[in-house]
């Protein structure tokens, strides 16, 4: 079983090891948080959510999948396929795996939507979501892999490290499952992370 873990690096920060970098994660200056979100995929192309937004900080009438980050707060966020997929690659079985995550900073907050994903993203969002090796971060690329390599659980830091004194900052995602016998069609969804600010020393 392969867990793929992003590990996000602090913006001025360059360090080798993963454990390293953790460490000088764990020692940032805010209150760390774990919010999850549990995803189930479809043939018909719907990668529906199954986690309340209410679960994970947003208000009890936001959309599924809604993450919020409040002041002085930063954390690891997990994305994760329902069932027996949790966690496995396509070697261990799975059906389906994780291969693409996407983000935004364009969108309808109303509605939770996304647009613009794949296209320039403005830099604080790249500060707040910073890998140690994006597939290409400045188009919001934040995680893609082969159905052969990737996994049913993704992992990924965000610092939550805009202006607290300004509006808070809206993040879409849009997270893309595929089936490891390549039938049918990828599903596909796009809810929100809210960001408040203020939760790195960065």
């Amino acid at each position: 079983m392969k867990l793929r873990v992003l590990a996000l690096l602090l913006t001025a920060l360059a360090f080798a090891s993963c454990a390293t970098y953790q460490m000088e994660f764990m020692k940032a200056k805010g209150t760390v948080k774990k919010p999850s979100v549990i995803f189930s995929p479809s043939n018909n192309g719907v990668l529906a959510v199954k986690t309340p937004g209410a679960d994970n900080g947003c208000a009890t009438n936001s959309n599924k999948g809604c993450v919020a980050f409040g002041k002085g707060e930063l954390g690891i966020i997990t994305f994760a396929l329902d069932g027996g997929d949790k966690g496995k690659d396509c070697s261990d079985d799975a059906k389906w795996v994780i291969t693409e995550v996407l983000l935004s900073a364009f969108g309808d907050l109303q509605t939770e939507k996304g647009v613009d994903f794949g296209k320039p993203q403005p830099q604080w969002l790249q500060d707040a979501f910073a890998i140690e090796s994006p597939p290409d971060l400045p188009n919001g690329v934040l995680y893609k892999e082969a159905t052969d390599e990737a996994a049913g659980m993704v992992e990924f830091i965000n610092l939550n490290n805009n202006d607290p004194e300004q509006p808070e900052k809206i993040v879409y995602y849009q997270v893309t499952a595929e089936k490891c016998d390549r039938t049918g069609i990828p599903a596909v969804t796009d809810p929100a992370i809210r960001n408040t600010g203020g939760g790195s020393s960065t």
